[in-house]
């Protein structure tokens, strides 16, 4: 017969070896007494924020059931971004590709382009193109082609202030700021645990603590120049943020997501939502549309931390504007706001 010495000595046992494995990290559960403050969605997502590089698959769809003036339509519309991306040298690299597609009663769109950047270099590459495309040119002399896109007469063009290219130290130290802002107002809460995922919402109350304390971290990182525009911006934007949170709120019921962790990094992120265009609508649009239901879901699979990515830049790459003067030229004679030479079949704008 077990006597107390023998259950004492057995219960002392395996707490030390729970406290063995916790503490060497063999074993990462949802509860963790040797794991930092905040539960494990923000654990999972701090881990994943820290990781040198990753690839990211987001998904976004949308199922549209319009109620038109005119007759119903339906609509759909799918867009995945693919991107492998690397912090680990001391500028930022990465290389994708975007596939986008339109279905509308008649009718479908389909395009697909890669991308690269590499040492302050943005490239794009157009593989595919919709057959519709009135736009008086020929795109076989650009399609498959890589062409350099220059960001800061980008930026210029658009009346954008140049912006300095971060360094790894600077991107390390924004990492921090927005980790400890978040750990300060912790935004997620778990309302159910599931079998292989978590049920997340967002907090509204501390959505509404979390952007004024972000935005003020960040006025350090503006250059001084442009620091009294950051500040007109955010006090503009701030204004009336709290009263916004609560009409997005009132109108949706809030934001909820499902979490998947793996190894401790966040590996997938699901939303999905109905809306009631009747809730929506502006004057502006009634007169095309009376009401109708939107499905719209993301899917974000992150992937391959820590990963080394071999990204170089393309060689003999294009200058963008050698694209664009011709598209420009080929579209001078659409006016603003006139879009009858992009009619498409079940498609009435």
């Amino acid at each position: 017969m077990l006597n107390l010495k023998t259950i004492l000595t057995a219960i002392a046992i395996f707490v030390l070896g729970g406290v063995i494995v916790l503490a060497s990290e063999a074993w990462n559960p949802s509860w963790d007494p040797f794991q930092t403050k905040g539960n494990v969605i923000e654990r999972a997502l701090a881990r994943t924020l820290q990781a040198q590089s990753l690839s990211a698959d987001f998904l976004i769809k949308l199922s549209a059931d319009l109620e038109g003036v005119e007759g119903n339509q339906t609509m759909a519309l799918e867009a995945r971004l693919k991107e492998n991306i690397s912090w680990q040298e001391e500028k930022a690299k990465a290389n994708g590709q975007l596939d986008f597609l339109v279905l509308t009663e008649g009718a479908s769109l389909s395009a697909n382009l890669e991308n690269i950047l590499k040492d302050d270099g943005f490239y794009l590459k157009i593989n595919t193109l919709p057959a519709i495309l009135p736009l008086g040119i020929d795109a076989t002399s650009f399609k498959g082609k890589w062409f350099n896109v220059d960001l800061a007469m980008l930026s210029q063009a658009l009346g954008q202030p140049e912006n300095q290219t971060l360094s790894k130290k600077q991107r390390e130290k924004i990492l921090a700021e927005i980790l400890a802002v978040l750990k300060e107002n912790p935004l997620f809460v778990i309302k159910e645990t599931k079998e292989e995922s978590f049920l997340v919402e967002v907090d509204k109350e501390m959505l509404k603590k979390f952007a004024p304390a972000f935005l003020e971290k960040m006025k350090q990182y503006i250059v001084q120049q442009s620091l009294n525009d950051y500040n007109t911006s955010i006090n503009q934007s701030l204004a009336d943020f709290s009263l916004k949170v609560d009409d997005f709120w009132q109108k949706t019921g809030g934001i909820e997501f499902e979490a998947f962790i793996k190894n401790g990094y966040l590996v997938k992120v699901k939303w999905q939502k109905d809306i009631n265009l009747k809730d929506y609508l502006s004057y502006q649009i009634e007169d095309k549309i009376k009401g109708g239901n939107i499905n719209l879901s993301m899917e974000l699979n992150l992937s391959d931390f820590n990963k080394t990515f071999q990204i170089q830049a393309p060689p003999n790459a294009t200058p963008l504007e050698d694209l664009i003067i011709p598209l420009l030229s080929s579209m001078s004679g659409i006016m603003p706001g006139d879009f009858s030479q992009f009619d498409i079949p079940g498609l009435d704008l």
